[in-house]
């Protein structure tokens, strides 16, 4: 057991006293570490903060609105599912990757504790927007081309800011490992993209554990399955590649026929090659729509071949290329992910709406 487990496991057996709360503080600011501020204010949980309501449910940890009464501000609080799961130090870990990794597309902490219970709390900006996977159905239903290209820019620039959040944290050592339209939280501004759900994260001070399936199975690479403890930053790489697969194609990477399948079904999927699918609905023109001859219809289908769309084809290329089997066949790197996304953007994309 790491010491910081080892501080962890006494506040927890002994949530009343503060004294394992103040010798971990000590020994995080002998680290430089901020965290150690952040427990040395003993204000009781309940005291500081109201929970008004429950915002999700991901894994072993949900999602509240609470109004901090020091600040008199709304904030979003993540909080553990009880103190007994079995990987009790992961919103640890959130903790962890909120302070090494300083990015505009990375939600910062604002505070962390324990409750009353001694379990770990972490408190962030309330930013009112939705997660991606809240999103999709809508888009699955009725969906018309119009409307899809009117949001498609939206999306790949999202996906964007996502690659570039993730290339942050690569940097400082993590690796997501769980990346799916549950980690994509979109804001109700353009600017607000944020990726969440760290808490499957492997690092150097957090190694993948050998043998252990982590991630989501709809999205999750091949290496995951096949050797789970020997994961690069590559798997996300693989992982948003996912992402961008279910926009075009309406279900997940490794879900083939769009239903719910085993998870031993899904998990056989993750390492089978991946092909272009049948595009979603609204990827193609509805007849309806009445093409200008100037303008974003006329750059989109002007010199489209009959059939898929020329910036569809060029999505489905740098999706494909993500979800290569071989992680030396995907790009190269989160950074390299976002560049061609950019330069989709670049080519095809109408300026952002406000």
């Amino acid at each position: 057991m790491s010491l910081e487990r080892a501080f962890l496991h006494e506040i927890r057996e002994h949530p009343e006293d503060p004294a394992p709360r103040l010798i971990f503080a000590d020994w995080l600011e002998e680290h430089e570490d901020p965290r150690g501020v952040f427990l040395r204010d003993l204000t009781p949980f309940e005291e500081r903060y109201e929970l008004r309501e429950r915002l999700w449910t991901f894994g072993m940890s949900q999602g509240y609105r609470a109004m901090d009464r020091r600040t008199q501000r709304l904030v979003t609080m993540d909080m553990g599912l009880g103190c007994t799961w079995s990987h009790p130090d992961q919103l640890w870990k959130e903790a962890t990757i909120s302070v090494r990794c300083r990015h505009p597309h990375l939600l910062p902490l604002l505070d962390f504790g324990f409750d009353n219970a001694g379990c770990i709390f972490l408190v962030r900006p309330a930013i009112e927007g939705e997660h991606l996977s809240t999103r999709l159905p809508r888009w699955n239903e009725g969906l018309s081309s119009e409307t899809f290209w009117a949001t498609l820019p939206r999306l790949v620039h999202a996906l964007s800011a996502a690659c570039a959040a993730v290339a942050c944290a690569h940097e400082h050592g993590f690796i997501h490992r769980s990346l799916g339209p549950p980690a994509i939280f979109l804001g109700s501004r353009k600017e607000e993209v944020f990726v969440v759900a760290w808490d499957c994260a492997a690092s150097a001070d957090c190694p993948a554990e050998e043998g252990l399936l982590v991630g989501r199975p709809a999205y999750i690479a091949p290496e995951q399955v096949q050797s789970p403890e020997t994961v690069t930053p590559s798997a996300d790489v693989w992982g948003l590649g996912g992402i961008l697969y279910v926009l075009l194609f309406g279900r997940p990477p490794n879900v083939p026929s769009g239903t719910q399948e085993s998870t031993l079904e899904i998990i056989r999927c993750a390492v089978e090659p991946k092909t272009r699918g049948v595009l979603r609905p609204g990827l193609l023109p509805d007849r309806a729509v009445q093409l200008s001859s100037s303008g974003f219809f006329a750059r989109l289908f002007g010199a489209a071949r009959l059939g898929t769309p020329l910036p569809i084809q060029a999505l489905e290329d740098i999706c494909l290329r993500a979800l290569e089997i071989e992680p030396s066949r995907r790009q190269p790197s989160m950074a390299a992910l976002a560049a061609e996304l950019d330069g989709w953007l670049a080519r095809y994309g109408d300026p952002l709406p406000e």
